[in-house]
């Protein structure tokens, strides 16, 4: 159980991942409203259209989430804007989430791009200057060679590598100490950052910034804090929120 002490030292931590808060569809601007005062980030995934806008979706499908069909580069911008989110959203545009995002003063939006061809990459990248959100935004990705080529496209941007763990850690960490890198992040899941704290610990003794992602339950959230994780993707808002239903 974390007490109110250290929910308040977690708190400045948290990534609202998919930009969720319970109760409210992933990734959606009503999501984001509801969202507590004290989140200042959020994550979310981004793909492109078969005509070229990023939208967010987390899925390579519009069957999960939406009253839709089919894959997400397949369909037109317009097509998926005529979809529901279910229960009863829409399917915003990048461009549109991060207006929404600079009006809620967010202080880092991190968006996982799902797909990294360098159209997709020139897009996400357009449309992040277009809104003058550069200092604002961080671009995470799952492999090294996908970083570069966004590098080589927008030096300017902060890039993250989801999925750091021992095997990958000697590249990762030349590169964060170069500079190229700005944050990495251990494995998606309690039982799996927990199984992954030497990498921390290995990354932090290198001066580079370490994160978690994604995390839910209290002992995960404990170990990153304890860690000393500067970033903490999260699905349990809503309890960090409450300060209560941690077990």
């Amino acid at each position: 159980m974390l007490d109110a002490e250290q929910l308040a030292a977690l708190r400045p931590r948290v990534v609202a991942h998919r930009g969720r808060h319970a109760g409210y569809p992933e990734q959606t601007l009503s999501s984001l409203a509801r969202l507590p005062g004290w989140v200042r980030a959020v994550e979310v995934d981004v793909r492109l259209s078969a005509d070229g806008v990023p939208v967010l979706m987390h899925d390579a499908h519009v069957d999960r989430t939406t009253d839709g069909h089919g894959a997400v580069a397949d369909l037109r911008a317009d097509e998926i804007a005529g979809l529901t989110l279910l229960p009863a959203e829409r399917v915003p545009t990048l461009a549109t989430y991060l207006r929404a995002c600079a009006a809620r003063r967010v202080d880092v939006v991190y968006l996982h791009l799902k797909v990294t061809t360098r159209k997709a990459v020139e897009a996400v990248v357009a449309d992040v200057r277009r809104h003058g959100m550069e200092a604002r935004t961080v671009l995470l990705f799952r492999q090294v060679e996908k970083a570069l080529r966004a590098q080589a496209c927008a030096p300017e941007l902060r890039l993250g590598l989801l999925g750091t763990t021992g095997e990958n850690l000697d590249e990762r960490l030349r590169l964060a100490r170069a500079g190229t890198l700005w944050l990495l992040l251990m494995p998606r899941g309690d039982d799996r950052y927990l199984s992954h704290r030497d990498v921390v610990a290995a990354v932090r003794a290198a001066g580079v910034r370490a994160g978690a992602s994604t995390l839910r339950g209290a002992d995960a959230h404990q170990a990153a804090l304890d860690d000393d994780c500067e970033v903490v993707i999260t699905d349990s808002v809503h309890l960090i929120d409450g300060g209560g239903g941690w077990a």
